[in-house]
This record gives structure tokens, sequence and C-alpha cells, in this order.
């Protein structure tokens, strides 16, 4: 069940939530993250968020449903509007550096902020919550 281009709706939602909705899973993700998300996948390859529909043990890094015990309470995550993401060709770091070197064009395309590398060192997150900045806030849970 495709979502965009290179995503299907279970590698952006968790397992109980596609079971439950099915393609109405689609309701609990903001548009404009899985935009962004596209644009990150078509910079930097293949990206890997969920991979529990094929064997994998990652669910919780799309959507989180509000009884999901991953995370904080009011992430981003909940409201369908951030993804961690692990890409095939580049390191999180290597990402990171890449979005802070040419910041005007992913706020541009929607990307708010990013998850500091010393909290998230195997992945990289992404999210589009409004910060009212005019640069990549990076975000120190």
């Amino acid at each position: 069940m495709k979502v965009s281009k290179h995503f299907n709706l279970q590698e952006l939602v968790d397992k109980e939530t596609f079971q439950r909705f099915g393609g109405a899973s689609e309701w609990f993700l903001d548009p404009k993250a899985v935009a962004v998300l596209e644009a990150l996948r078509s910079e930097f390859g293949s990206c890997t968020v969920n991979d529990w529909s094929w064997g994998g043990n990652l669910q919780y890094r799309g959507f989180r449903p509000i009884h999901c015990e991953v995370g904080g309470k009011y992430s981003q995550h909940r409201f369908g509007r951030a993804f961690d993401c692990n890409f095939k060709l580049a390191t999180p770091d290597e990402v990171r550096s890449h979005i802070l070197r040419n910041q005007e064009k992913w706020l541009d395309l929607g990307l708010t902020t990013i998850e500091d590398g010393k909290y998230s060192p195997t992945w990289l997150h992404m999210d589009i919550r409004k910060t009212n900045m005019n640069s990549i806030f990076i975000v120190k849970p």
C-alpha cells in the first residue's frame, strides 16, 4: 500500500495501527512529513524507517500511537510529523551534516528539526514541527 513513490504505509506506521486501520492508517501521517522523507530518500538513497512488515523488529520509528511507551508523550511521532531513518548509502552524521550545510533548501521543503547525534548516533531523527526559526532546530531530548 503506497504512501509515496518509495514508501509503503507499513513502513511508516506501527503494526497494530496498520492491522486496525489498514489503508486508513494514512490518516495518522502528515503529508508534509512524508514529502520531506521522500526528499531525503531521493538525496541519500534507500531508507529504512520501520521494517516489521518484512520480519524486522522496527515499528515505532514513524507514527507512534498514544499507548506506545517509546519516546516522549508529546513526541512529534505521535502527530505523524517525525521519522527516524537509516540510509543505506550515508551515515546519520553525513546526513545531518548535509542538512546543516544546506539548511535553506531543507527548510523550504518543510524540514525544521533534527536530533543531536549524541542522542541518536545510529539513526537520523527528522521532523516538521513548527519552530518559527530561520535555521534547523537541533533537539536534545
